[in-house]
């Protein structure tokens, strides 16, 4: 199985970043690869049929009766040490508790579950479960919301059918780049719509009721394995070409030096250098997307989806943070925070949320360089 993160390329391009001595544009693609490089890769499993996406979601990751609560319409499922869940309901207000949310819950209408399981699968990829509305008008905030956190799209479906097409016409561009079909019960008289075209393989169930997902499981592995090795060659060449940027050994002694074990428990610069360069560098860009020159539908989506991206990048930065300084677990908990409610504001996606979720980005520096004592500027 893939190592879940290659300690040691993202290790290089952390340091280079936390140099300072980068360009922009450089310092943002390291930033991006070593994103890419930390977690696993994002497939979503979406389509109508509640039942069976319930079942391949099962099947993909290797763990029964996992819905037994029911399946929501956007479940995403993370590998975790234990299992643990944590439910965003419609005012924003999150949840988190052991196991799988109680009845109670449930019966709030959440609008996103996250489910945190101990699956082997999971290192490789985390999995988005997104059941569709059969209104078109909430088909297409869905699709949008859904191309913001997946890579890899698996549509499942009964039989292929004229919903699915009219569906799969809404879908941006990015949710259809790299997509298969899974139909559970093919019905191979039926003609075959012209948006099948749209992907790159189609698999069937031949006995349905048997659920042997092998094929499309081999397939999402082989493509996951071909990006990573093509991000490990990319990132090689990155350090390669930039290498002089990253402090030399005696550099580093001296800033090892200026860390000792009598240094002041809140001192948070060595944990947050990093970080903070990461999130200057993308509020940065986004202060260039929020300029005026780009269609209104592509201004939405550009800005939902660069602060949704920063805001993970900063989840899995802070995954690591020290237990035991009550200030770096205070920012954490802001990160969290306010990755809750971007995910609420990318679900409605208009232009008004794009704003509002630019705010709250800038809002999170600020969050960052007060917890560093620097004056906000």
């Amino acid at each position: 199985m893939l190592e879940f993160a290659p300690h040691d390329a993202v290790t290089k391009l952390d340091a280079l970043i936390a140099s300072a001595k980068l360009p922009a544009r450089e310092a943002d693609q390291c930033c991006r690869l070593a994103d890419t490089l930390r977690r696993p890769a994002r497939v979503c499993l979406l389509g109508f049929a509640t039942g069976d996406i319930a079942r391949v979601a099962q099947g993909f990751i290797g763990a029964e009766n996992l819905f037994c609560g029911g399946l929501l319409p956007a479940v995403e499922l993370h590998f975790g040490q234990k299992l643990m869940s944590k439910v965003t309901l419609e005012d924003g207000t999150t949840l988190e508790a052991p196991g799988w949310p109680s009845d109670e819950i449930l019966q709030r209408d959440p609008v996103f579950l996250q489910i945190f399981l101990p699956e082997d699968r999971l290192r490789l990829m985390s999995l988005l479960v997104l059941v569709l509305q059969d209104d078109p008008a909430m088909q297409r905030p869905a699709l949008s919301w859904a191309s913001r956190r997946s890579e890899i799209t698996v549509w499942c479906t009964p039989a292929f059918n004229h919903a699915d097409a009219q569906a799969l016409n809404l879908a941006p561009e990015r949710l259809t780049q790299h997509a298969y079909l899974l139909e559970t019960r093919p019905n191979n008289a039926v003609p075959k719509h012209s948006e099948i075209a749209h992907f790159a393989e189609i698999f069937s169930l031949p006995h349905p009721e048997a659920l042997d997902l092998t094929p499309l499981t081999n397939r999402l592995i082989a493509d996951i394995e071909d990006a990573r090795v093509a991000d490990l060659d990319m990132a090689q060449l990155i350090l390669h070409r930039l290498g002089h940027f990253a402090p030399k050994d005696r550099e580093q002694a001296g800033d090892d030096t200026q860390v000792t074990p009598h240094a002041p428990a809140h001192d948070l610069r060595p944990t947050l250098s990093e970080p903070l360069l990461f999130l200057i560098a993308r509020t940065g860009e986004l202060a260039e997307l929020l300029s005026p020159g780009l269609e209104p539908e592509d201004w939405v989506a550009r800005v939902l989806s660069h602060c949704s991206e920063t805001v993970e990048g900063l989840r899995h930065r802070a995954a690591n943070w020290p237990e035991d300084v009550a200030s770096a677990q205070t920012l954490k908990s802001t990160i969290e925070d306010i990755g809750d409610m971007i995910i609420l504001l990318e679900i409605e996606g208009q232009a008004e949320q794009a704003q509002d979720t630019a705010a709250l980005l800038f809002q999170l520096r600020v969050a960052f360089e007060k917890a560093l004592g620097w004056e906000t500027v």
